[in-house]
């Protein structure tokens, strides 16, 4: 058997003869196999050349070294894409529109959710952090450009903003609460910590722990719903007392949520001692009437506490000046006479001053409630919402954010502010000398995809003023179109 080289015209090929003899006794040549065209043939005759010597146990023909194969880590993409979905649909984003105003020039709401999304997926340090970058496909982020330098300016940022922060959160939360809201559990702890360094304003302070020792620690007040949804925490100086770290957060998120009518109070008996439950019911008193909560509002406070190594509970009944009843007829009548003014939209239009003296209605709002028969199945829900954003106006305190009052509302995300089709769709006309540019706060007036009446907060030399821009159907978005 030999190699042998055959010609087809310009072409030659390598082939694999044996001579044989047939039945005469001559000698005759046949082609065992074609090994390819010659000047095509590469690797592939060096593998058969290979394997017949290794069949013949010599050593194979070198054909230069062996490529290297290096395998790399997938980046994780399914837990933080989620995440971000979550954080959009959520509202979150819009917290962009409060670091806007502030003097650091990087992109602090993306900063922030990136510490966000780590702390949830694997928490770490902020060095840690950058680490972390480096194993995840982060959408929205370029974590290429992201420094350590840059997490703590972010910071900075977010406690030079808290309260403006603690504000857009709990409008978020509203909306998903609100409606269910009438519990919620306060409980006090306190959290050891490390190293003898002091700073101006260290709530880093020696106290007693809840191991019985003298430590320096901080203690954390949490406020959360029945279902365990934390909506409100306080961070307090380590040897505060802790009847003073109580009242501040119970104001506080009486204020924010006024649905609440009960309260669950769970502590030692040094914090819920007679005097303190005395007390904390007079500040209650004071809380409740507030412009946040109508007068005559009751709250119920649930005390359970360990006296004698025995459970003990006890229920402070904190109700403000005037009656309810009073309050709430009081309230229905003025209901009712305004319904009875305004029969029609062109009723509205030529009252809106005078019913709702905070309103002003844009040209678009105006012509579209104008035409409203008053036979209208949404008609009376019209005349509540515009109710609920007049009297938003009228407990929006300053440096809040506003909020229509006792109503459905949502804000856009800013994936529709920003479509090239459904953004400009929210460009409304606006009430002469207010310049709103994309609404982006709606009502929910039947739910679901619905009617929805656009509208935007505003100060005007301290006063706070609501424009409508908008009444009508369900605007498109990215994820309803």
């Amino acid at each position: 058997m030999f190699v042998k080289i055959t010609a087809s015209g310009s072409r030659r090929y390598v082939q694999l003869v044996e001579s044989y003899r047939d039945d005469s006794g001559r000698v005759k040549k046949r082609t065992v196999a074609t090994l390819g065209r010659l000047d095509q043939l590469g690797g592939e005759l060096d593998s058969v050349i290979n394997g017949l010597l290794k069949v013949s146990g010599r050593q194979a023909v070198s054909t230069g070294a062996t490529p290297a194969i290096t395998f790399e880590s997938a980046r994780a993409l399914g837990d933080v894409w989620t995440l971000t979905e979550l954080w959009n649909s959520l509202g979150f984003s819009e917290l962009r529109r409060i670091f806007r105003r502030t003097r650091h020039a990087i992109d602090v709401e993306a900063l922030i959710r990136v510490m966000v999304f780590n702390r949830l997926c694997d928490p770490d340090s902020k060095l840690g952090v950058l680490r972390w970058l480096e194993t995840v496909a982060l959408p929205q982020v370029d974590s290429k450009s992201i420094t350590h330098q840059q997490l703590l300016r972010a910071m900075d940022a977010l406690v030079d903003h808290a309260g403006a922060v603690d504000a857009a959160v709990a409008a978020l939360l509203r909306p998903m609460i609100d409606q269910d809201l009438s519990v919620v559990f306060y409980d006090l702890t306190t959290i050891r910590t490390e190293g003898l360094s002091t700073e101006a304003h260290d709530v880093r302070q020696f106290g007693m722990a809840k191991e019985g020792v003298i430590a320096r620690q901080f203690m954390l007040g949490v406020v959360q719903t029945a279902e365990g949804l934390p909506i409100y925490h306080e961070v307090f100086d380590g040897n505060a007392a802790e009847t003073k770290t109580l009242l501040p957060t119970l104001k506080t998120v009486l204020g924010r949520f006024p649905s609440v009518r009960r309260l669950v109070l769970v502590a030692d008996r040094g914090l819920l001692s007679l005097d303190n439950l005395a007390a904390l019911t007079d500040g209650l008193v004071v809380t409740l009437a507030s412009q946040t909560r109508p007068t005559g509002a009751a709250v119920a406070v649930d005390v359970t506490y360990l006296e004698d190594d025995s459970l003990r509970e006890e229920q402070i009944s904190v109700t403000t000046f005037a009656r309810a009843q009073e309050v709430a007829g009081a309230r229905q009548q003025l209901v009712d006479r305004v319904d009875r003014a305004v029969p029609t939209g062109t009723a509205i239009v030529a009252r809106i001053a005078e019913l709702f003296p905070r309103l002003r209605l844009g040209d678009g709002a105006r012509s579209q409630i104008e035409v409203l028969t008053g036979n209208e199945t949404v008609f009376r829900q019209l005349v509540r919402h515009l109710r609920a954003l007049d009297e938003g106006a009228c407990a929006w305190a300053e440096g809040d954010v506003f909020a229509p009052v006792a109503v459905s509302f949502s804000s856009e995300s800013e994936a529709t502010l920003s479509h090239g089709t459904y953004g400009p769709m929210r460009e409304f006309p606006t009430p002469a000398g207010f310049n709103v540019g994309r609404w982006s706060l709606h009502t929910k007036l039947t739910g679901g995809n619905g009617a929805r009446m656009y509208s935007h907060a505003e100060r005007i030399d301290g006063q706070p003023v609501v424009l409508v821009g908008y009444f009508g159907d369900h605007l498109p978005t990215v994820r309803h179109h």
